[in-house]
């Protein structure tokens, strides 16, 4: 679960750095706005389940692959992720350690970010081999594509286990020591599927079975925005219930990289009086702190633009910073990552 863990942060984060500079088309082609139909095999070339994630390759069908149960949710649309400037301007940094060796991997095996579409992770957070993340991007799922990839894991990692084989007739591959697969749903989408979830998932492929967004997480799914690059929901686990935040029923945000970065959040706890209450708490409280955000380079634009209230019965945060304030919070962390120009970890003077 933790190599498969690992894998999808990586997938989520790295690979929107890749091929950033395609022209229009391909971010065209890579959101899927040339139609359902695109995909070469049509729904005549696919087996039971598969049809609508080959047809499609959309969100909505890659979520009825993430079997009920899952408490949490990912999406990421990685076409509108790679073409925002906040990406272009920090490839250099994700090509470093583990991310640069899979975005070098990817490109090598023709599935670099021009092909990417989307991402999107199921799971649930008390039971770690319970897990479906559902990937597409163009040629993902052929065999000669995973093929290459084993290839080049084994490249830098020759004890890494990446057995490409079949099962039912489907492409899988079998890695690490949690039991995890890679499923082909399709050329276009691929599964990487916790030990727990396999049954479940399988049944789903099939056409049978009940998803998350019928079950587990329906209420969570209403009340998440899908329209920005990067969205998230989650039901409230015991812990997130404890103490002022007792009565939370689930947590719901996005990230939108259209104008540097906005971000968003919310808690619904279905108590209006609550939600104002503990509004009224986290003001309180981020009034007390936020004259220390410049000792972490934050610039002042950033700290006055957060923005707590209650809305209903829910309790909302947002923050935004300009591209011009990424670029300074970037330049920060990478001093204190000992990535300025001739500076040492932390941004203290190169030893001589």
């Amino acid at each position: 679960m933790k190599r498969l863990a690992i894998g999808i942060a990586l997938g989520l984060v790295a690979a929107p750095f890749t091929g950033c500079d395609k022209g229009e088309d391909k971010k065209e082609e890579a959101s899927g706005e040339k139609g359902k139909d695109g995909d070469k095999k049509g729904k005549d070339g696919d087996k039971g389940g598969d049809e609508k994630a080959a047809a499609g390759a959309t969100v909505a069908d890659a979520l009825k692959y993430i079997p009920d149960g899952a408490n949490l949710l990912i999406g990421l649309d990685a076409a509108k992720v790679a073409g925002s400037a906040m990406m272009k301007d920090n490839q250099d940094m994700l090509k470093q350690g583990d991310a640069g060796e899979m975005i070098e991997a990817a490109d090598a095996c023709k599935v670099g970010m021009a092909t990417w579409k989307y991402a999107v992770v199921g799971g649930n957070t008390d039971k770690d081999k319970e897990v479906v993340a559902v990937v597409s991007a163009t040629g993902v799922g052929k065999k000669e594509t995973l093929d290459c990839i084993g290839k080049k894991v084994k490249e830098k990692k020759p004890e890494e286990k990446f057995e490409v084989g079949e099962e039912d007739g489907r492409v899988v591959v079998t890695g690490g020591d949690d039991g995890q697969k890679i499923y082909s749903v399709s050329d276009d989408v691929i599964a990487l599927v916790g030990a727990d979830s396999q049954e479940a998932f399988k049944g789903l492929l099939g056409g049978t079975g009940k998803t998350a967004l019928d079950g587990s997480l329906k209420d969570v799914f209403a009340s998440v925005d899908q329209s920005k690059h990067i969205y998230f929901g989650m039901v409230a686990t015991a812990d997130m219930q404890e103490g002022p935040t007792a009565g939370l029923k689930h947590v719901t945000g996005t990230v939108d990289l259209s104008a540097g970065l906005a971000i968003a959040a919310s808690g619904e706890f279905g108590d209006a009086a609550k939600a104002t209450e503990l509004a009224g708490m986290a003001n309180k409280q981020f009034g007390e702190m936020k004259g220390m955000a410049g000792m972490f380079g934050i610039p002042a634009g950033v700290v006055e633009s957060v923005k707590i209230e209650a809305k209903g019965a829910a309790v909302s945060m947002s923050a935004s910073a300009s591209a011009d304030d990424m670029k300074k919070i970037s330049e920060t962390m990478k001093k204190q990552l000992g990535g300025g120009p001739g500076g040492a970890p932390g941004g203290a003077a190169a030893p001589q």
